[in-house]
């Protein structure tokens, strides 16, 4: 397995995607770091393995357009982390609207199915590694609440195995990291969970705590590392024994 120099983390502004820059920057890489709109928190890093690409991705299009761009920056393309995705609305699926639907399952598989689909084209001749992000729920039918974001991540599940079997031919691994509860933004602001629901939510998990963005970004770390060359079509959980 070569040596991996050039990753591209595509929807790097949440807390995952801050944390695991930090992890890289300590690395001899170089680095491209989409971002839709948001980029406070990864433009506080000023360093030149960094190059900042800002694109709200809306079509297969818009895919291409941006896994091009990371691979002419960098002049080359090893890997590609995908950590784009969100729910757009909490709300439980007897009530679900089409256009909460169509949200989530355009921003949580097919835009991540044709990111890692031109990804592996670039990766085909000289091998790589593209990772999904899935959620350690979706085994377990994930939350009423959010079913098209459950569903979304669980066929993400589907195709990193079948990507896997396509890819081994290329030396192109495929993996998922699939978070359990993380203490993070997406809860804290966008879902407005309070005190108490964070408190509740805890209790259900056998380590009696939250994750944190640090302990996923290293998961990933260790995936684009050369331990795990023989790691591939795995859904790792870090979830802290949750759903056990």
């Amino acid at each position: 397995m070569k040596r991996l120099e050039k990753i591209a983390i595509i929807g790097s502004s949440g807390d995952i995607g801050i944390a695991l820059t930090k992890i890289l920057l300590n690395l001899d890489i170089k680095l491209f770091l989409h971002y839709n709109k948001t980029s406070k928190g990864i433009k506080k890093f000023n360093d030149k393995k960094i190059n900042y690409f800002s694109k709200k991705i809306k079509n297969k299009k818009d895919c291409i357009d941006v896994i091009n761009n990371a691979e002419k920056t960098m002049k080359g393309l090893d890997a590609v982390i995908l950590l784009i995705g969100g729910i757009n609305k909490l709300e439980k699926w007897e009530d679900l609207k089409q256009k909460d639907w169509d949200h989530d399952i355009k921003n949580n598989l097919s835009i991540p199915f044709f990111l890692a689909q031109h990804a592996y084209k670039k990766l085909k001749k000289a091998g790589g590694r593209i990772i999904f992000c899935g959620t350690a729920s979706a085994s377990f039918a994930g939350g009423k609440d959010s079913l098209a974001y459950g569903l979304s991540k669980y066929c993400l599940e589907f195709l990193t195995k079948r990507f896997a079997k396509d890819g081994a031919d290329h030396n192109i691994l495929f993996n998922t990291v699939a978070p359990g509860f993380i203490d993070s933004s997406l809860h804290r602001i966008k879902l407005k969970k309070s005190k108490l629901q964070f408190s509740n939510r805890i209790k259900m998990i056998p380590l009696k705590r939250a994750g944190r963005p640090d302990e996923v970004a290293s998961l990933i770390n260790f995936l684009l590392s050369e331990e795990s060359s023989y790691i591939t079509g795995e859904i790792l959980k870090i979830s802290g024994g949750d759903w056990l």
